[in-house]
């Protein structure tokens, strides 16, 4: 590391403007890392600095191929901590909303398992892959219903997501939400399915889903699902 990069690191870290400029003037390379092998993108989304991302990323820094330990991309990462400024950086700089990380999960994977509806709208807007599936075969969908985040379940309806896709368990959407107890995001979903059954295999699924509502003793929740087939 150069005195410059040295200077540029630290720049980012106290959010000092006049001496990150200063840094770059001194032959600062945006590629700079610090002792511990972080590039400078990632002391500035350690240091949540988007801005200074964006400065980097102009000046020639390389978004693209940045992985963590784990695997997972800066968009990743950036999804998964709800790092919306970063994220919106990122997307801009066009880093692909698609690219795997560990678990063979995508940026809106993390976005939907965390409930954050407005990082899913922002991937879903650019063409992240709304039914990609992870290593269990679990697409966005299947994420946001188990974990109980209706805003990610309405962006991803929203969006056409399929809600008939099924897991390793063979659990669609639907199913892991009765699984987790949450009657009103089984009912959100089993509101889009209406339109695909006819009345009869349309009370047939919501049975089944209520049933497994009641094998994971959400007694109330299955009550609540089963009320739905006879609800106009």
């Amino acid at each position: 590391m150069t005195c410059a990069d040295f200077k540029l690191i630290e720049a980012i870290r106290c959010s000092c403007l006049d001496a990150f400029n200063d840094a770059i003037n001194c032959g600062a390379s945006p590629l700079a890392k610090c002792w511990n092998g972080d590039p400078s993108l990632v002391v500035a989304y350690k240091a949540k600095r988007p801005d200074y991302a964006r400065r980097l990323i102009a000046l020639g820094a390389d978004p693209h191929q940045i992985k963590d330990k784990r695997g997972d991309t800066l968009l990743i990462c950036a999804a998964r901590t709800g790092d919306i400024g970063l994220l919106s950086v990122l997307l801009d700089a066009e880093v692909n909303p698609n690219v795997v990380g560990q678990r063979e999960r995508t940026a809106i994977h993390h976005a939907a398992k965390r409930g954050f509806d407005y990082i899913t709208r922002l991937l879903i807007e650019s063409k992240a892959n709304i039914d990609a599936t992870d290593n269990h075969r679990h697409a966005p969908l299947h994420l946001a219903a188990r974990h109980g985040h209706p805003g990610v379940v309405r962006e991803l309806l929203a969006a056409y997501a399929k809600t008939d896709a099924k897991n390793h368990t063979s659990y669609t959407p639907a199913h892991e939400a009765a699984a987790s107890g949450h009657a009103e995001i089984a009912k959100q979903i089993l509101k889009h399915e209406r339109v695909h059954h006819g009345t009869h295999d349309f009370i047939l699924l919501v049975e089944q889903i209520s049933r497994v509502a009641e094998r994971h003793d959400h007694h109330e929740a299955s009550k609540d699902i089963q009320a739905f087939a006879f609800e106009s």
